[in-house]
């Protein structure tokens, strides 16, 4: 998984979205990854046929064709991530408010499919839940994990060694494995020097999905992108 493709952030932006009214007990971070991703992998499989469910499992194979593959496809892919947000936290890197936590996690059991699958393409963006996570670093600053950054920006590549939190890069700015591209851009390496570039429109030449606005490189061309959940 690459740390910088924000992409598989998104089901876990979504479990950031939601909240309620209750004050229920303060849950840890590799609660609130498992538990995010016991919710996302039932919401899948309750609310969505089984095409344009494999959105969500990128190269994966097989897809997971169960609640429990599913489960354990997000667990292997995200358990790192969640286990370097706890040493994060630790050393003061990041906030972490755990009971915010908990209060998005209680909403969803109640979460009705339209409301999935409104906010998983977009039509609807919430956001009560945002302090979940409160980056501590500024520019310069140690970084093992983006979340760390201010700038949400962290050139280390591995949770085995510390990066450096810095800016975003602009269109046509120096990029490289390390480099967070602005939205709208990604980092074209066949490029020399490599630089972050406009991302391509649908029609045009393309060798990754990263390369493409859509996100979707079919047989060498950028294309549409499947639908991320439709109703099964």
């Amino acid at each position: 998984m690459n740390i910088h493709d924000t992409r598989w952030l998104a089901p876990f932006v979504l479990i950031a979205a939601l909240g309620c009214d209750n004050d229920p007990a303060p849950i840890s971070v590799q609660e609130y990854g498992a538990e995010g991703s016991r919710w996302l992998c039932t919401r899948l499989f309750d609310c969505c046929d089984a095409d344009s469910r494999a959105g969500f499992f990128g190269v994966a194979s097989p897809t997971p064709s169960t609640t429990e593959e599913c489960i354990a496809y997000f667990d292997a892919s995200l358990g790192t991530v969640f286990e370097t947000l706890a040493t994060s936290i630790d050393a003061g890197r990041v906030d972490y408010d755990g009971a915010l936590a908990a209060s998005c996690l209680e909403g969803f059991e109640e979460q009705s499919c339209e409301d999935f699958r409104a906010m998983v393409t977009g039509s609807v963006l919430v956001s009560q839940c945002d302090g979940v996570f409160q980056a501590r670093v500024a520019d310069g600053g140690a970084c093992s994990t983006l979340f760390d950054c201010e700038s949400r920006s962290c050139t280390a590549i591995n949770a085995d060694a510390l990066g450096t939190c810095r800016a975003i890069a602009g269109e046509g700015d120096a990029c490289g494995a390390s480099t967070v591209c602005a939205t709208g851009l990604f980092c074209d390496v066949r490029a020399e020097p490599p630089v972050c570039t406009r991302s391509r429109e649908d029609g045009a030449e393309c060798q990754s999905s990263l390369e493409c606005a859509s996100f979707s490189c079919v047989e060498n061309e950028c294309a549409p992108r499947a639908p991320l959940c439709e109703a099964s």
